[in-house]
């Protein structure tokens, strides 16, 4: 296979390079496939597009729609495109650009078929080989332009883009955009706002009905809203007060008001072993305690126990929680992670830990727990009750928490967790609000970053999650999305805006 020059060189006159891929032998040589044009709107992030009129339309073929790999559309989807003779062609996933699709137009196609050839030259997507002859749907050629397939493989696994269809708009594209919108750090009572990446003090408002574009507060705005930020009241959750210990350490074992409450066997081996020295006889036994009084006879302790030397990442240590009420004991040896918050109301306490919305070194132990202990000595566990892996509080009060459950990995052959948002109640009932704002495919057996669970709760309890340019509203379900080169136009005075 070989460029044709003159044509690669009338190209990068009219259209700044489009990739023209044509064969050194006839196509009559070639697999001929029968293509027809889509019977149904096309548009792409967010631009209808007048097919029978580019120059090089899209197609379908089996049933599957086809997109030419131009340079426009190189340039609209981030994709980068590589021609050679002896590699053929290649196609790597790159940098969002920020640049409106503007494809090129001249076309005029009124027929109801076409003729277009399989590609037989070596193709590369993101540096893994194509074996086009053995593909269901393969990469065609057409008027010596190579089109790729809009298959879930390709599309969505390859290249990052999102597909939606509808009877009536048809297909939607959405390519991957570039990012100007952080997470929302303010809402008052019209308005969202949200940092800008990568441009430092600056702010989006958003009107709260997602109608009509962003706006780029000035400067000194932007500084009045984040001193309002400031301004409001910290919603922190509740904290234990440091209190002297009302246990006691002997015989290997934590004991209140003469009642052993755990043996800490493990931990003291763990010590041993950490220490390797004889050392650690003489090494007093210490250990954190922070307590929790419901009622009178009902009490919730927390422990936290030194099992190894000091480090920078920090001591490694054992978490315990005991439930005592009226003088019976129960560990909980399902919630071993430290609590993160607090909050109490008239009939028990809320506990919950860190949930993280990623997996690193740093946080990979982590797994949001939400427990609820009565008055009574009752408790529940959440993440049980919802089947949820992680559960993460949003919103507190009185008697009820505003979570959100989510996963970030799926082990081999078990069955997905349950998602959402949530009002949980400390009677034990609980109410969904919405999904998550998008479905996430999750592999089997593999981690997986979240990008749709950065949400915030407004002034109202009104739930909005920003994700990749998107701001969606989970209570009433309405969601919009501003593309990236419509935000460019906002920010086209700080070059390094987005990412």
């Amino acid at each position: 296979m070989m460029i044709h020059k003159s044509l690669l060189l009338a190209a990068i006159l009219a259209f700044g390079l489009t990739f023209t891929i044509a064969g050194e032998t006839a196509h009559a040589a070639s697999r001929n496939v029968t293509v027809t044009l889509p019977a149904f709107p096309v548009v792409l992030d967010g631009i209808q597009l007048d097919n029978a009129h580019l120059k090089y339309p899209l197609l379908t073929y089996k049933d599957i729609t086809y997109i030419p790999m131009t340079w426009s559309i190189s340039q609209a989807t981030a994709l980068q495109l590589n021609w050679s003779k002896e590699n053929g062609l290649s196609v790597n996933l790159g940098t969002p650009m920020s640049v409106k699709p503007e494809l090129e137009k001249g076309g005029s196609f009124r027929y109801d078929r076409y003729t277009a050839h399989v590609a037989e030259f070596p193709v590369s997507v993101n540096q893994e080989a194509v074996n086009n002859l053995e593909q269901t749907y393969p990469l065609l050629e057409f008027q010596d332009i190579t089109y790729f397939p809009l298959t879930w493989d390709y599309a969505v696994d390859k290249f990052r883009w999102k597909l939606t269809w509808n009877d009536v708009d048809g297909l939607s594209i959405q390519t991957n955009q570039r990012r100007y919108m952080s997470g929302i750090i303010y809402d008052d009572e019209n308005y969202l706002y949200t940092y800008v990446h990568n441009v430092r003090g600056r702010i989006f408002r958003i009107q709260k009905s997602l109608e009509g574009s962003p706006e780029l507060l000035t400067v000194e705005q932007s500084k009045q809203i984040m001193a309002s930020r400031q301004a409001l009241p910290e919603d922190v959750p509740g904290k234990v007060e440091s209190k002297p210990k009302l246990t006691v350490y002997k015989d290997h074992q934590l004991w209140y008001d003469d009642t052993p409450l755990i043996s800490v066997e493990k931990e003291e081996e763990s010590r041993r072993l950490a220490w390797q020295s004889e050392e650690t006889k003489n090494v007093q036994f210490v250990y954190e305690e922070s307590v929790i009084e419901l009622e009178a006879d009902t009490k919730v302790f927390t422990f936290q126990i030194p099992t190894g030397r000091s480090n920078p990442a920090g001591t490694p240590s054992s978490k315990r929680l005991v439930i005592v009420h009226q003088g019976n004991v129960q560990e909980l040896t399902d919630f071993t992670r430290s609590v993160s918050g607090i909050r109490k109301s008239k009939d028990g306490v809320w506990l919950w830990t860190n949930s993280p919305t990623r997996l690193s070194a740093r946080t990979g132990s982590d797994r949001g727990e939400v427990l609820w202990v009565g008055a009574d000595g009752t408790h529940r566990s959440w993440n049980q009750i919802l089947d949820a892996q992680y559960v993460r509080v949003l919103h507190h009060e009185d008697d009820k928490l505003l979570v959100q459950a989510y996963e970030l990995f799926r082990l081999k052959d078990t069955a997905p967790k349950n998602t959402g948002y949530f009002w949980l109640h400390g009677d034990g009932t609980y109410e969904k609000i919405g999904n998550l704002t998008e479905e996430t495919t999750i592999k089997e057996a593999s981690l997986f970053m979240a990008d749709n669970l950065d949400a915030y709760v407004d002034r109202d309890l009104n739930i909005y999650v920003v994700r990749n340019n998107t701001i969606s509203n989970v209570n009433n379900g309405i969601n919009r999305i501003w593309w990236d080169y419509e935000l460019e136009e906002l920010t086209k005075d700080y070059p390094g805006a987005g990412y």
